[in-house]
């Protein structure tokens, strides 16, 4: 699919939007899969390639990407215009996107933190602003509209009310078994499921500000877990050494996902 001369492109990022579509981020820019073919997104210069690293549609089924390079696009017309507001875009590579209750678009990075939207502005979260860490995983949103923020020093709570900010960390002291998080994703009830580094996956009960630890998670060994998927009762763990692995809430077993799609 996506390969040229011989030449593979490295995925990045994948979406699914409101409308079913699937939007792949790769090393040779934007595509779109109909369920049949795959087309290239290009900008109005299609001399323009850079390497796209999340996508996003928002509540107005406004398609956001963000780039390598720091850069933003919206998706207009089916063609990929840069966002440039008056403070600029970052320098660093745009990790996740999120939209808080108010319609601002929120954009985390990987060496500046996050940058959010307010009044056609950008504002930067940063650690002037009690970030603890400049690298962002992912953003997910709780119940009151607060963003928490996956980052290798624990999970960054901000609360902002227009360019007023507030930042807050939850870590080991607070019973996180793990600072490096890699992944926050809502599970139900505001309760979060997030994914660490070395201490596997654990629950964040955020209006009680309290970590669970599910039963069958004690002695981890499985590495780092990448990415996490929340489907009914299983949630499902891509981790770095011990490739697909799905938990069972019900039961409370960790099962290993083979190639062919066969549990082992």
């Amino acid at each position: 699919m996506l390969e040229e001369n011989n030449k593979p492109y490295f995925i990045n990022a994948l979406y699914k939007n409101s409308e079913g579509y699937i939007f792949v981020g790769s090393t040779n820019g934007v595509y779109k899969f109909d369920g049949t073919r795959f087309s290239k997104i290009f900008f109005a210069d299609k001399n323009i390639n850079d390497t796209a690293t999340a996508i996003f549609e928002d509540k107005q089924r406004q398609l956001w990407v963000g780039f390598k390079s720091g850069n933003i696009a919206k998706k207009e017309n089916n063609i990929l215009a840069y966002f440039n507001p008056e403070e600029g875009t970052p320098k660093k590579a745009i990790t996740c996107f999120a939209q808080d209750k108010n319609g601002n678009i929120w954009i985390g990075t990987k060496g500046e933190g996050i940058y959010y939207t307010y009044n056609n502005r950008l504002y930067l979260i940063n650690e002037d602003d009690g970030l603890t860490d400049l690298n962002i995983h992912s953003l997910t949103l709780t119940q009151n509209g607060d963003v928490l923020a996956a980052t290798y020093q624990g999970i960054n709570t901000c609360t902002v009310n227009g360019s007023k900010k507030q930042v807050s960390m939850v870590g080991p002291k607070d019973g996180l078994p793990d600072y490096m998080v890699t992944n926050i994703i809502p599970q139900t009830n505001n309760t979060f499921w997030i994914g660490m580094q070395d201490k596997g996956f654990c629950q964040f009960d955020y209006s009680k500000k309290k970590i669970l630890l599910p039963a069958g998670t004690d002695d981890w060994k499985y590495g780092q877990v990448n990415t996490l998927l929340n489907s009914g009762s299983s949630l499902w763990i891509a981790t770095q050494d011990s490739g697909l692995l799905e938990y069972n809430g019900a039961i409370k077993t960790i099962k290993f996902q083979d190639e062919k799609n066969n549990q082992y």
